[in-house]
């Protein structure tokens, strides 16, 4: 809720549900309203073209967008917050730095334990990719 409310959280670990609960209704008062409001539109862009894909079904442009609403929806919020920053309007709080690079690749641990619980699973998968 801390994204979406734009507060500020330095917390990113996964803590129990009445903490999360009491961690937003403690910092309601310092939601951005800029972020809200952009989450909220989003929420409401993303919920309107799977409305309109299904009320218009022989429609290709309502098919298309609301097939990659997610997709439409990130690439418009993507160009709105590049359009702010551009006209000196950097309101919208930012997630966090990105890495650089990739990280270093590696092989697994393999243990009995992982072999016994991924045994059922591996096998189902190549049986059905034997079946197809």
């Amino acid at each position: 809720m801390s994204k979406l409310l734009g507060y500020p959280s330095s917390v990113h670990v996964r803590r129990p549900f009445l903490q999360n609960i009491y961690d937003t209704a403690s910092n309601l008062l310092a939601t951005n309203g800029v972020a809200l409001g952009m989450g909220a539109a989003c929420l409401a862009l993303i919920w309107g073209l799977k409305v309109a894909k299904r009320r218009a079904p022989r429609s290709r442009l309502a098919a298309g967008l609301g097939t990659a609403r997610n997709v439409v929806v990130v690439a418009l919020a993507t160009g709105v917050c590049a359009l702010c920053v551009l006209l000196g309007h950097d309101v919208l709080p930012r997630v966090g730095e990105l890495p650089d690079g990739l990280p270093a690749p590696a092989a697994p641990a393999l243990d009995w334990p992982s072999v016994r619980r991924l045994a059922l699973p591996a096998l189902s998968v190549a049986i059905i990719g034997f079946i197809e």
